[in-house]
Parts: C-alpha cells; sequence; structure tokens
C-alpha cells in the first residue's frame, strides 16, 4: 500500500508546486484584501455588507492591503481567510492525489521479457528471391 502514495507523491510532484504557487498567489491577491476589506467593514454596531464589497474591490485594485495588515484586528481576520484557503487547497489536493494513485504495483512495468531474443534467436530477413 505504501508504493501507492510514493508512486502518486512521484506522478504528481509538479501538480503540487503549482498548487502551492497558487495558493501564495490567492493568498497575495485574495486573503490579504478580503482581511483589509473585513476590518473596515466591521463597526461597533456590527457588520455592513454594502461597504465591504466597496472596500473589497478597491483593496484588489490598489494592492495597498500590505500596507494595511498591521491595523488592529486585520491579523486575526487574515489568519482565518487563510486556514479557510489551506483547508480548501488541502482537500482538494488531497482528492486529486487519491484519484491518481495507481492501482497495482505493475503500471508502469514492461510486460515480458526484452531480452528474449538474445543468443541467436533474432529473426532474420532473408533474401527475397525472384522466380
Amino acid at each position: 500500500m505504501n508504493y501507492k502514495i510514493k508512486k502518486a507523491f512521484k506522478d504528481n510532484k509538479k501538480y503540487i508546486i503549482v498548487f502551492l504557487v497558487l495558493w501564495v498567489v490567492l493568498e497575495i491577491l485574495l486573503c490579504m484584501p478580503m482581511a483589509v476589506a473585513i476590518n473596515n467593514s466591521t463597526h461597533a454596531d456590527g457588520f455592513y455588507f454594502s461597504e465591504f464589497i466597496g472596500n473589497f474591490g478597491s483593496e484588489i485594485m490598489s494592492f495597498s492591503s500590505f500596507t494595511k495588515l498591521g491595523q488592529e484586528g486585520v491579523m486575526p481576520i487574515l489568519g482565518r481567510c487563510t486556514l479557510g484557503l489551506t483547508i480548501i487547497f488541502l482537500v482538494f489536493s488531497s482528492i486529486g492525489i487519491i484519484r491518481s494513485k495507481p492501482r497495482n504495483e505493475f503500471k508502469d512495468i514492461e510486460n515480458g521479457s526484452s531480452d528474449w531474443s538474445e543468443g541467436g534467436e533474432q529473426y532474420k530477413i532473408k533474401r527475397r528471391t525472384i522466380w
């Protein structure tokens, strides 16, 4: 059973790297602006969704969420968003790896022997005679 997991990780190494790069990009372009927009839309009397939509759009377009991460209350929101994104990516990558694991250990092994024709047993093309 262990060979299936090793083979699945070996075959999917490039997809795992692509998933990690996509996770980092979404973290920067989606989670950071969302955390800043949620923090700016939350007031003492509650959360305003219409204000969140406006803030989220402006944060994504201006790329200013990096400078606003130091505001009070942004880091816990960013942590929850990161946790959610990580769980979603782990679920999807686990499903992909599980579905791609080999059914048996003989998946990529050649059937038969390749050295059967050694020692004079090779086929020879005979000269064609004309009648």
